[in-house]
């Protein structure tokens, strides 16, 4: 893990010297797909919203087993809603799961793009509504080494999240880092490239 923080005292400079920095990582190293997160506080660690607020809670136990009984909860409320729907096609589970996340649900999958200008853009603007709330606070760009081809899931993918069976996404990652890119199934999944 290598990191770097900017070293002059003017906020400017540093804004620029981010910039440039992970405009140069991105071309020199375009051969190596980069993943790209911006959080706009740095206190939080890199982790999915579910497991966030999963760990968050009082009274509830910790860990994997609580978050897939969360993911499962959520993705049957979404379709007892109709949310799975978008025009006429019924996504799967992950591209559920990933347009509820543009929409601000808190899911397993932890939210990257393909874009360093993009992931800045987040850490500057991380609330529509107040852009200014978060102005005083140190934000953090990730650059992450996208995984192995062998790693990819495709955007897609019919089986289900979680269950029973051994034949879920959950079962088949493991404790590995996985690639999901989901499908463009609303302007605002293209545009962000995430």
């Amino acid at each position: 893990m290598l990191t770097w923080t900017p070293e002059s005292t003017n906020a400017e400079q540093n804004a620029r010297d981010i910039i440039s920095a992970a405009m140069w990582m991105h071309s020199t190293f375009k051969d190596e797909v980069w993943l790209w997160r911006g959080q706009a506080i740095k206190a939080y660690g890199v982790e999915p919203g579910m497991h966030t607020r999963v760990l968050n809670t009082p009274g509830v136990l910790h860990g994997d087993a609580t978050v897939h009984v969360a993911t499962r909860q959520l993705l049957r409320t979404a379709r007892s809603l109709r949310l799975d729907y978008e025009g006429s096609t019924r996504l799967p589970d992950l591209a559920l799961l990933s347009h509820l996340q543009h929409y601000g649900a808190a899911t397993p999958l932890l939210d990257v793009t393909a874009d360093p200008l993009i992931a800045l853009w987040m850490i500057a603007f991380a609330n529509a509504k107040e852009p200014d709330l978060l102005d005083g606070e140190s934000g953090l760009l990730f650059g992450i080494r996208k995984p192995p081809r062998d790693r990819w899931i495709t955007p897609l993918d019919a089986r289900s999240f979680a269950n029973e069976s051994g034949r879920s996404v959950s079962d088949s990652v493991g404790e590995d880092v996985w690639w999901y890119e989901a499908p463009d199934v609303t302007e605002r999944l293209r545009i962000q490239r995430g």
